[in-house]
């Protein structure tokens, strides 16, 4: 691959890290190719998930389903441990956050598998999991991780 389109690619991947896929934060960098904008859009977005927790109320504990949240973005790559997000709570109840937001799309769980033959899943652990967030350009703004300053030329 010449080095011209290499670091085109590269530029490219940097700038939807940032951006992330929401359809209103790439619209909004379309439009205006602000990251401070976008950054806007993205911080709305997570104070919408956040206020939507209360339509969990009964189900799960809304203040551990936010504790959990955002506890998300440091957890990436990990496997969950239970403790690691509140540790005066109990396994089960954390589980429990785990899992609603998990079915609301907001993080995903992947399974350890001893991975030793087709399918997979086969030998899936669930026992042992990572989370995945939905978004790369939401986990970002969680973390704190300002890319207004950042160089990106627009395309």
């Amino acid at each position: 691959m010449p080095d011209v389109v290499h670091e085109q690619l590269n530029k490219l991947v940097r700038l939807y890290t940032i951006i992330g896929g929401m359809p209103e934060a790439i619209a909004v960098y379309r439009e205006s190719g602000s990251l401070r904008d976008v950054e806007r859009i993205k911080s709305s977005i997570i104070e919408t998930f956040i206020l939507d927790f209360n339509r969990y109320k009964g189900k799960t504990d809304t203040v551990l389903l936010r504790k959990v949240f955002e506890s998300l973005p440091a957890q990436l790559g990990k496997k969950v441990i239970y403790s690691h997000i509140n540790p005066n709570v109990r396994a089960h109840e954390v589980s429990s956050a785990i899992e609603q937001l998990n079915l609301a799309k907001v993080l995903t769980r992947v399974f350890h598998s001893s991975a030793n033959g087709i399918p997979l899943a086969a030998e899936k652990n669930e026992r042992y999991y990572k989370p995945l967030h939905l978004d790369i350009g939401l986990c970002l703004t969680q973390l704190g991780l300002n890319p207004v300053e950042t160089e990106i030329p627009r395309i």
